[in-house]
């Protein structure tokens, strides 16, 4: 069985002792970890403990060649149709950088020295959506483990590719009640079993 992770600075820590937790009850269990962390420690942590059999993808590099590309308008129309009652532009205006730039006409308060327009945005889109396919391709996981309150549309991407793989999409989250956590299956973070029993 494999587990694919989605690692954050802030989660990483936890996200592996998840891993070796799920090794200790599923012997079978290998990992795959998608690590954005600016701290070397995470690579480190997932790719040479031992512990864990795992491959370590650094998704800080997903848009560092964008000048070299051009979007990819057949993998972008093929995510545009597979959005039930949505475009692609829903998706990028929830992006915490990338959504401020399609939003104001590219002017960015996250990243004010990447204005980009919208040939440029496009490009991370379908470098994100390329990015993420291959590993879907190449590590085929059973379930996938998003990190929590991430904002960039690789969260979308990564939630659309569990649909078309027909992979557990399993999100963990906080309740706010008392000590209890929450796993919702998308990224909206609905409990539609909940929401029926607490509603007045």
């Amino acid at each position: 069985m494999k587990v694919l992770l989605q690692c954050s600075t802030h989660n990483y820590r936890t996200y592996y002792r998840l891993a070796r937790k799920l090794k200790e009850r599923f012997p079978c269990a290998t990992f795959a970890a998608l690590i954005g962390s600016h701290e070397q420690q995470a690579y480190e942590l997932f790719g040479s403990s031992g512990e864990i059999e795992c491959s370590v993808y650094d998704t800080r590099t997903v848009r560092s060649n964008r000048d070299n590309h051009q979007p990819d308008m057949a993998l972008l129309r093929e995510f545009d149709q597979r959005l039930e009652g949505k475009t692609l532009w829903r998706y990028i205006s929830a992006d915490r950088s990338l959504g401020h730039e399609y939003i104001h006409g590219g002017v960015s308060r996250a990243r004010p020295s990447d204005n980009l327009d919208r040939e440029e945005i496009l490009t991370d889109f379908s470098l994100s959506a390329t990015f993420f396919k291959t590993i879907f391709e190449e590590e085929r996981p059973a379930l996938f483990i998003p990190a929590i309150a991430m904002g960039s549309i690789d969260l979308f991407v990564l939630e659309e590719l569990c649909r078309k793989h027909q992979i557990p999409y399993i999100y963990p989250c906080l309740t706010r009640v008392g000590n209890y956590m929450g796993f919702a299956d998308d990224v909206l973070l609905c409990f539609e079993d909940k929401a029926d029993a607490l509603r007045v």
